[in-house]
């Protein structure tokens, strides 16, 4: 419009529409050869990964996989020389792969180099075409290479296969003329495994409802004994917030059992129920046990209990429940008690409340280890008033000799009323000491 160079006459409007048509036609054809060079460097990668796969596994076997082979040949009596001629044109194939693998690398980096310069529309590197010529070159050998190893490869598949064949159908065959030449037995054989199916299903259910049946004995006789040892809980520490729950089965009940305490926060409340070796004090767990063995001895019908220190010392308050209640109870049922103890109030307890006729105390002592052990009548006067007087019959003093003469006479007094009753009582008149004595008052 100017009149310059660059105006834009209609020449110069024809020259930028060629250059813009000439433009776009490149871009295209960029556009293009990208997309074929991204569509090669895929197949490249696929390339390598069957150049991968070509090699055959026995080309890296071991040592010692070679050897386990070999033996494997030996063992089925096949030529083991195939093994070696196959592992050997193996390795010819995995050498060819390798070569293929390393010309398809330099040929993709060259595709790569390729696609970066159409992108930048720069001029294109050489070489492109003598890399894929090497992959013709690399795949020719790898072909030449697989074909040389499907020949002893094919020969020793083919040994393999006719061996094992061979022993297969030997041993299938031999097992199956003895099945044959034994199938009445056989037939007996299968009858009689479904008999003894069938049996041991009967047994199983007869199992299964005699294990029933014992749960239900066992659960009558933990209630039964349940109840029996409440009653000689009871007895040892009776009106406590903490008792005894019962005995309950744990699992079948054959080998273990849980003892459960019973835990009231007052007498009327409903008890909270827990494991009775968890929560119970020393004390209280020796009363469940005396209470155990007592409910044992019950229901066993023992007529004969021994008992050895059953209240500690260091559980002095159910002393005298034990005394009153425990023992009590057992003398009321008509058992013979036999009762060791160390605690002194205990036995004068139990002298004191249960003593009479009947009751029979001693006092053992261990003087001398030699010796053994001496045991001395406590609840027979007369010898007791006669150890008396001998301990101070030998008095350096006058007074003391003097209470032994009265001892003594003392003595003598009970010797003669015990003389007195038994004659009256082998008459037939029943006497006793305390008769006597009121008699003569």
């Amino acid at each position: 419009m100017c009149g310059t160079d660059d105006a834009l006459t209609p020449d110069r409007i024809d020259v930028l529409r060629d250059h813009l048509r000439r433009t776009r036609t490149l871009g295209d054809v960029a556009k293009a050869t990208t997309e074929a060079l991204s569509i090669q460097r895929h197949e490249l990668d696929q390339f390598t990964v069957a150049a991968s796969a070509a090699t055959p596994a026995v080309a890296t076997w071991t040592d010692e996989q070679m050897a386990a082979g070999t033996d494997a040949l030996r063992g089925l009596r096949v030529d083991d020389t195939l093994l070696t001629a196959t592992r050997a044109a193996a390795e010819q194939v995995a050498t060819a792969a390798a070569d293929l693998a390393t010309a398809v690398t330099a040929t993709r980096r060259t595709v790569e180099a390729t696609s970066d310069a159409v992108a930048a529309r720069q001029p294109l590197p050489d070489g492109i075409t003598a890399r894929y010529l090497g992959i013709e070159s690399a795949a020719r050998r790898l072909r030449t290479a697989g074909e040389g190893y499907a020949v002893p490869a094919a020969a020793l598949r083919t040994a393999v296969e006719d061996a094992a064949r061979e022993r297969i159908t030997i041993s299938g065959l031999t097992e199956l003329a003895d099945l044959v030449a034994v199938r009445t037995e056989l037939i007996v054989d299968v009858v009689a495994e479904a008999i003894r199916q069938r049996t041991i299903r009967r047994l199983n259910a007869a199992d299964k409802a005699l294990r029933d049946a014992v749960g239900a004995v066992l659960d009558d006789r933990f209630a039964q004994m349940s109840d029996t040892i409440t009653k000689w809980w009871s007895t040892i520490r009776p009106e406590e917030l903490v008792g005894f729950g019962g005995i309950k089965r744990r699992a079948a009940g054959a080998l273990f059992v849980n003892l459960i305490a019973a835990l009231r926060v007052d007498p009327s409340s409903t008890p909270v129920e827990r494991e009775a070796l968890g929560v119970y004090s020393d004390s209280q767990l020796n009363a469940l046990g005396l209470s155990i063995f007592l409910a044992r001895t019950e229901l066993l019908g023992a007529p004969v209990v021994v008992l050895d220190d059953p209240i500690p010392g260091s559980d002095a308050g159910h002393r005298l429940t034990f005394v009153q209640y425990t023992l009590g109870a057992l003398l009321a049922a008509g058992t013979q008690v036999i009762l060791t103890t160390f605690d002194s109030k205990l036995a004068e307890w139990s002298n004191t409340n249960h003593g009479g006729a009947d009751f029979l105390a001693y006092k053992l002592d261990l003087i001398d280890i030699r010796a053994g052990t001496e045991p001395t009548q406590t609840t027979d006067t007369f010898g007791q008033l006669m150890l008396d007087a001998e301990e101070s019959l030998h008095a350096p003093t006058a007074k003391g000799r003097r209470s032994a003469c009265n001892t003594m006479r003392s003595a003598a007094e009970r010797l003669a009323k015990q003389i007195i009753a038994t004659g009256l009582t082998d008459a037939g008149t029943p006497t006793t000491i305390t008769d006597v004595e009121a008699k003569a008052t």
